[in-house]
C-alpha cells in the first residue's frame, strides 16, 4: 500500500530559499516576467493548488529549506497568503537534497546559462554521493572482515570474503571508487541535451564563469546571463564580452643577442687548436710581432 504524503499548512514567512536556487536559476521576485505575472494572478484568484516540497532533518541544510516551489511562495508573499500547503521531506545529504532541486525544475523554460549552472551543479553533488556510498562500502567491509577475523573463523575465509566485497561495484576500492568517482564531465552532457557540439559547449561553460564573476549571487541578472537569456549566439556574445575562446599562446623565448665577431673568434679558436704545440706558439709569436708593429 502506497501512503500518501502529508500535507501542512504553514506560514510561508518562515520558508527558507535554497542556498543554490538564486545561483542556478536566479531571483523569483521579478513580477514583471510574463510566466510569474501569470502564476502571480492564478495565486491571487485561487490560492497555492500544489505544495510546495520542503527539506528537513537533511544534514547541512537548515530545516524549512524550499527544494520545490520557490516561485510559489515568492507569490504567496506578494500575495499576503498567512498559509501554504506544504510536503516535508527527509534527505540523506544536502547533495540528494540539491539533485532533488534540479529535478524538480526538468520542466522549466530554460536558457543556455541555466543548463550549464544545473549541470555543474549535478556533476558535484552526484561525484560527492558516490565518494560518501564508496566510503560507507568500504566501512562495511571492514567492518565485517573484522567480525568475522573476531568469531574464530577461517581467515583465509574472511580475507576471500572481504576481497569479494570489495570487487563489487561501488565498494570503495579501485575499480569500483574510478567507475562511480569518474563524473560525466559538463561539456559533454551539455553538448548531448542541447544538441550542439562539444567546442560550442565549452564556450558555454566559460561564459557561464564569467555570469558568475560578473554577478556572483545572481549570474542570471548579469550583461552575459541576460545576453543568454536572449538567446544570442554564444560566440558573438564571447566576442562582445572578451571572453578568451582559446589558450593564450605561449610566448617564444627571446634570442639572446650574438656579437656579429663572435662566430669568427669561436672559427679562429677552433682552428688554433688543430695546431701542434710549436704552430700553437709560431702562431702566437705572429701576433705578438703584429702588435709591436701595430704600436711602433
Amino acid at each position: 500500500m502506497v501512503t500518501q504524503p502529508i500535507i501542512t499548512l504553514v506560514d510561508p514567512k518562515i520558508l527558507l530559499t535554497h542556498p543554490e536556487q538564486v545561483h542556478i536559476y536566479g531571483a523569483a521576485t521579478r513580477l514583471e516576467d510574463k510566466m510569474l505575472g501569470e502564476m502571480q494572478g492564478s495565486v491571487n484568484d485561487y490560492g497555492i493548488l500544489v505544495p510546495i516540497t520542503v527539506a528537513r532533518n537533511t544534514p547541512d541544510l537548515p530545516d524549512n529549506t524550499i527544494i520545490s516551489g520557490h516561485r510559489r511562495v515568492a507569490c504567496a508573499l506578494f500575495a499576503k497568503l498567512p498559509t501554504v500547503p506544504v510536503i516535508y521531506r527527509e534527505y540523506e545529504s544536502e547533495d540528494d537534497a540539491l539533485m532533488a532541486l534540479v529535478e524538480s525544475n526538468i520542466a522549466r523554460e530554460k536558457d543556455y546559462g541555466i543548463i550549464v549552472r544545473e549541470e555543474q551543479a549535478k556533476t558535484i553533488a552526484l561525484g560527492n554521493i558516490n565518494r560518501r556510498k564508496n566510503k560507507l562500502a568500504a566501512k562495511n567491509a571492514e567492518n565485517q572482515k573484522a567480525a568475522l577475523a573476531q568469531g574464530g573463523g577461517d581467515q583465509r575465509s574472511a580475507k576471500a570474503k572481504a576481497a569479494k566485497e570489495e570487487k563489487k561495484p561501488g565498494s570503495g576500492t579501485s575499480a569500483g571508487t574510478r567507475s562511480h568517482d569518474k563524473p560525466t564531465h559538463t561539456r559533454q552532457v551539455l553538448a548531448k541535451e542541447l544538441g550542439v557540439g562539444q567546442k560550442t559547449a565549452q564556450v558555454l561553460v566559460k561564459l557561464a564563469k564569467e555570469a558568475e564573476k560578473q554577478n556572483p549571487a545572481n549570474p542570471s541578472d548579469s550583461p552575459i546571463g541576460r545576453d543568454l537569456a536572449a538567446k544570442k549566439p554564444v560566440r558573438t556574445i564571447a566576442r562582445e564580452h572578451n571572453v578568451p575562446l582559446t589558450k593564450a599562446p605561449k610566448k617564444a623565448p627571446k634570442a639572446k643577442s650574438e656579437d656579429p665577431e663572435e662566430p669568427l673568434i669561436k672559427k679562429a679558436v677552433q682552428d688554433l687548436l688543430k695546431l701542434s704545440v710549436a704552430g700553437q706558439q709560431r702562431v702566437w709569436k705572429e701576433v705578438q710581432e703584429r702588435r709591436r708593429k701595430a704600436c711602433a
